[in-house]
């Protein structure tokens, strides 16, 4: 799971909860995010065991799951195929534009 989040308003936390991160496992750089109340555009390539995230041109994950924890397994994260799912935790969370696209 990916995280698409407003990083601004956020206290203390890990990394791991910002956007672009993969959600409870690996942390994202932070610095990418437009103002508050501007769209951000989010690229998220998962290429076999390769996950890249790119945020407003800025690459902010860029890891190969092989490296992470064990106890991560849990998550679903080596499953070779799963769910495209938009969650919020608090507010709304406004959408657009959204394309998939199978790799070669």
């Amino acid at each position: 799971m990916i995280n698409v989040a407003d990083d601004a308003n956020r206290g203390p936390t890990f990394g791991w909860d910002f956007n672009g991160a993969i959600h409870a496992v690996h942390p994202a750089r932070r610095g990418s995010l437009n103002e508050v109340g501007q769209w951000n555009t989010i690229e998220i390539t998962a290429n076999g065991t390769m996950i890249r995230v790119v945020v407003n041109d800025q690459i902010v994950t860029d890891t190969d799951i092989r490296n992470l924890r064990a106890w991560v397994t849990a998550t679903g994260l080596h499953n070779k195929s799963g769910n495209i799912n938009f969650t919020a935790h608090r507010g709304e969370t406004d959408v657009r534009n959204i394309r998939i696209k199978e790799l070669p």
